[in-house]
């Protein structure tokens, strides 16, 4: 079988949105496969390149140019839809053309582009007509769907909604098979879509392939939380139910793996945490083995949602790998519960009394040296996910098969 993928982020980048494309290109590589990528991601020379990786360069905007004259969030606005009219006017048109190239001189079995940014879903959709080849739509997150769209009242937003929202239809018609990292994406995908028997839930993973310790014994209470902050997640809230729980703090630790490459959210969670300040450190990305290095030194590891939000936040899979506590804060959220309730060490708290109680569960646990929890993380491995998506790609190369939403 002969399959090419489309994606912005690929390897060496060190985000799970990189790391998605290539689990598949590893694991497909390694079973036989002949797999193709065009990535608009340089190789900082950390990456072991071949011939089957095909890296392009996105286009600049001049700074003489019409859009770069326009205010900022007007031209924001019209980057983001001016392409799905004209995808040309893109900076990721480099890919569409080189993919247009390879498909030119080779044969190949399927198509396979994962968003964001969408406009991939349109290069596929125009190569599957043009080199008659089905191609399959991956979401890592929600499209129109996103909960951005739906957190915020700002009427700009809301017109961008329903018109990416009919975009999003458009060009999901020729597709062969969708597949998103959620059943909750999958759900809402299937309001968009005029056959749901062909979306597929594909979840992300995690690449931890060695032994993982529990936390060594400390005489502070290490508490983490990974990645980036979004509007809508309760960080203000988490910390003044953390300052109100402990009192005296001298034994607290507050650690923000990655958020320290963002500066705006460092100052949110400063100007949030108040007399915490001092018990707070932020960290910059990492490899991915010292990020689990790190990560596996946490007694407890903060989920942060919103009720009904349908929120698959990846950190999840590395989460579950470790040994420590995980705390999720607002869990009604109804995308994490289905896989949190299958393990131990998970408190889940939808109130700011019920999270305090919660952390003082944890925390004592803390002080009885009892946080070492054991869980199944080897389903999540992102090897079992390419494997799955590679056997529904095998399945639905003639014809579409039978949806699964479930985990």
């Amino acid at each position: 079988m002969n399959i090419l993928i489309l994606a912005k982020d690929f390897a060496p980048l060190n985000v799970i949105a990189a790391k998605r494309p290539a689990a598949w290109f590893n694991y497909w590589i390694q079973s036989g496969i002949n797999v193709r990528v065009v990535t608009s991601t340089p190789n900082d020379g950390t990456a072991q390149d071949s011939d089957a990786i095909l890296r392009v360069k996105p286009a600049n905007l001049s700074a003489d140019n019409l859009l770069q004259k326009m205010r900022r969030k007007l031209r924001s606005a019209i980057e983001i839809w001016l392409p799905f009219i004209l995808p040309s006017s893109s900076r990721y048109y480099a890919i569409f053309k080189a993919a247009d190239g390879l498909m030119t001189k080779e044969k190949f079995d399927f198509v396979i582009a994962t968003g964001e940014p969408f406009i991939l879903f349109a290069f596929a959709s125009k190569l599957s007509k043009k080199h008659n080849v089905p191609w399959c739509a991956d979401y890592r997150d929600n499209w129109s769907n996103n909960p951005l769209f739906n957190t915020s009242g700002k009427i700009h937003l809301r017109i961008l909604q329903r018109f990416l929202s009919s975009a999003e239809s458009k060009w999901l018609k020729s597709a062969r098979m969708i597949t998103t990292a959620a059943p909750g994406y999958s759900s809402k995908v299937a309001a968009l879509c005029s056959t749901p028997e062909k979306i597929f839930t594909v979840l992300n993973g995690h690449d931890i392939n060695f032994s993982v310790k529990p936390p060594a014994e400390s005489r502070t209470f290490n508490l983490y939380y990974s990645g980036r902050l979004y509007s809508f997640q309760p960080i203000e809230e988490f910390l003044t139910t953390l300052r109100d729980t402990f009192p005296d703090h001298s034994d607290l630790r507050i650690i923000f793996l990655g958020l320290a490459d963002w500066p705006d959210q460092v100052q949110r969670v400063k100007e949030a945490a108040g007399e915490l300040s001092d018990r707070i450190s932020f960290r910059s990305g990492l490899s991915y083995g010292n990020y689990i290095e790190q990560l596996s030194a946490a007694h407890c590891m903060m989920l942060l949602s919103r009720e009904n939000m349908n929120w698959l936040n990846a950190k999840i899979f590395d989460y579950i790998a470790m040994k420590g506590a995980i705390c999720q804060f607002y869990g009604k959220d109804g995308v994490l519960e289905p896989i949190l309730e299958k393990h131990d060490g998970i408190f889940i708290a939808n109130s700011q009394e019920e999270l305090k109680h919660q952390l003082l569960v944890v925390y004592e646990l803390f002080k009885q040296k009892a946080i070492n929890f054991e869980r199944d993380s080897a389903q999540y491995a992102r090897s079992e996910r390419a494997k799955e998506l590679l056997d529904l790609l095998i399945q639905n190369k003639n014809e579409p098969g039978v949806a699964n939403f479930s985990y």
